[in-house]
């Protein structure tokens, strides 16, 4: 029997060997297939024991964890945790839920059509799907009556409503600011209830925010900086639940479908041609910060850019 101590941890090992006729010394060594689980007020992790001469030995460890540190990484985990993603058929949001299920949550996925729900929770490996229009209030209040907890909620919902002011009906325009800033308020009430003091909130805004474009962007550019006002509004009003933005640039996602393939494809070079890296962003990099804001126990009233630096080209 092995025990060592820390600061912060103790830890208790033992190893039962495997038969055998000779009693040789073994050591011990670390592999990355070990496996740890959340066990009472500490981690057990199962790993092997490897005898000098090449015999296994099977290994358990208890890893004790003050109160303090448990309570800290019980709420930054994702294992187990409810994540509703809005906007989760395609592009950032289903991306995001894939690294929320990477991780271990259970996941739910709201959009506007029930066909491509379904080929994204395939996708995904399995998830609960249901259909709302976030900017329909009624439909997200009926949405959230059906769950009974929300662990984190992100909202990736909105589509790409361009036009100069000049040359465009200004109620076509200001459907920007109902779906990126309407949408969220409705959805964010309805999930109050559901939600407990470690649960957070991802909202998306966008590169607009800070290097608008003077093409058509004015009315969106104000929806994606409002919502990182609001987001750093209700850090404050809901706290201790965490609200944080994540703000993309250009990445490859049927958002930019709107313009059709060759002005898409255009848009994308140019913008390519434009970043420090040569290159625009994916998905899954954008998914992957998103599940980073929702771990991360610390990060609140922050807006995470992953735009490759294209706010400051």
């Amino acid at each position: 029997m092995l025990i060592v101590g820390w600061p912060m941890f103790s830890s208790l090992a033992t190893a039962e060997r495997l038969p055998s006729s000779s009693a040789r010394a073994y050591k011990r060594i670390d592999i990355s297939e070990s496996k740890r689980f959340l066990c009472g007020m500490g981690y057990m992790r199962l790993s092997l024991i490897l005898q000098r001469y090449g015999m296994t030995y099977r290994s358990f460890t208890f890893t004790s964890v003050d109160e303090k540190t448990m309570k800290s990484t019980m709420q930054s985990s994702l294992l187990d945790a409810h994540v509703v993603v809005f906007g989760g058929s395609s592009g950032i949001g289903l991306a995001a839920a894939a690294a929320a299920k990477a991780r271990g949550a259970e996941v739910t996925l709201i959009g506007r059509t029930a066909s491509k729900l379904e080929a994204a929770a395939r996708t995904i490996g399995g998830a609960r799907t249901s259909v709302a229009d976030i900017g329909d209030r009624r439909a997200v209040e009926a949405l959230f009556q059906t769950m009974t907890r929300v662990d984190h909620l992100v909202i990736c919902a909105g589509t790409f409503i361009t036009g100069k002011l000049a040359d465009s009906d200004p109620d076509r325009l200001l459907a920007a600011l109902h779906e990126r800033i309407a949408g969220p308020v409705y959805a964010i009430k309805a999930a109050l209830p559901l939600m407990q003091s470690t649960a957070s909130i991802v909202l998306t805004s966008g590169q607009l925010a800070d290097r608008p474009t003077g093409q058509g962007t004015s009315v969106i550019a104000a929806a994606v900086r409002g919502i990182e006002a609001l987001a750093r509004s209700l850090a404050l009003e809901l706290k201790p639940i965490r609200v944080n933005v994540v703000s993309p640039g250009f990445v490859d996602t049927p958002l930019f479908d709107v313009f059709g393939s060759e002005d898409r494809a255009e848009i994308f070079a140019q913008a390519s041609s434009a970043l420090p890296g040569g290159r625009i962003g994916y998905p899954e990099e954008v998914g992957d910060a998103i599940a980073f804001l929702l771990s991360n126990g610390y990060t609140n009233a922050e807006v995470l850019h992953v735009d490759g630096g294209g706010r400051f080209v």
